[in-house]
């Protein structure tokens, strides 16, 4: 089995992933939702995944005091019942053979010690739902302190959406940001504005994004996951493991095909709040890659194990 992992805090997107999802060829996996906002959703998102043609694991992680990618992300390999993990991004549309490029890959590279990269497309929006107003941080440009700027502006952008949350303002776009129905041919039509194809670019080697990348089980395991004490910020989280996976003689390949579509509502959808200066992050990360413990509170095998 393979364990789809999608860490999320973000309302809309879930008709993508289910639709899409729904249509693969490989059909031997479960999404599990690592949920930021779960807390928050609407009753009509857990009756939409409970009825999906495939398992759907519900999990709530992190919450919006955190970036929790690595929070999330590890939940999410403690409750899977796959021996590989494909980490995807949310607002995700999988063409029909994503999931079985990235399963055909592990059947035929088991115990080599391989991860899979495949590329990927940021794409326009369709048009969003009449009640969605959006949430864009004003950045105006501050020679001095740029970063303190941009956190101050993503603050303020996550506690305006908090609220909202909490108010039930936003339980219309729960499922879907958009006014219209979703399916691949609306995807196909889309611009493209953005195209981050891992395969073609001459440094994508050196590290994972975590966008649309799948692994053994086994390289969480023995790494002990990704670094929670990088949440918190948003930045050196995937460098950080990257190197980690490198160090202990994971490698990575990258295909063509099974290209995920991300159709792009971050600049309607920025909230992330930064409880630190980002560049935070980059001293804690220095200081695992020289041997520092990492969660050194738990083991991820253990966690499994106890679950």
């Amino acid at each position: 089995m393979l364990s789809v992992v999608l860490p999320t805090i973000r309302v809309g997107g879930l008709d993508l992933v289910c639709q899409s999802l729904a249509a693969q060829t490989y059909t031997d996996f479960e999404l599990i939702l690592a949920d930021g906002i779960k807390r928050y959703r609407a009753p009509h998102v857990t009756d939409r995944l409970s009825a999906q043609p495939f398992p759907v694991k519900h999990l709530d992680s992190g919450g919006l005091a955190l970036s929790n990618y690595c929070r999330s992300i590890n939940d999410a390999v403690v409750a899977a019942d796959g021996d590989t993990i494909l980490v995807v991004p949310d607002f995700a549309w999988f063409p029909p053979d994503a999931i079985e490029l990235h399963a055909r890959f592990h059947d035929e590279h088991r115990g080599e010690r391989k991860c899979l990269m495949s590329g990927y497309q940021y794409l326009g929006l369709p048009k969003l739902h009449p009640s969605f107003t959006g949430y864009c941080p004003t950045l105006p440009f501050n020679l001095h302190d740029p970063d303190a700027q941009f956190e101050a502006a993503m603050t303020a952008e996550a506690d305006r959406y908090e609220l909202d949350l909490e108010l039930g303002e936003l339980n219309d776009v729960m499922w879907s940001l958009f006014a219209e129905p979703i399916d691949t041919e609306t995807i196909d039509a889309l611009p493209v504005e953005h195209t981050h194809s891992l395969f073609d670019v001459e440094w994508s080697h050196l590290f994972c994004s975590l966008k649309n990348e799948s692994y053994d089980i086994e390289a969480f395991i023995e790494t002990n996951g990704l670094d929670e004490d990088l949440d918190g910020s948003h930045l050196f989280q995937d460098l950080d493991w990257s190197e980690r996976l490198k160090a202990a003689g994971w490698e990575w390949e990258r295909l063509q095909g099974g290209e995920l579509k991300i159709p792009n509502p971050r600049s309607k959808l920025t909230c992330k709040r930064a409880l630190r200066p980002m560049r935070t992050n980059q001293t804690i990360a220095e200081q695992k890659l020289a041997g520092a413990p990492v969660n050194p509170g738990w083991s991820l095998r253990e966690r499994r194990r106890q679950r």
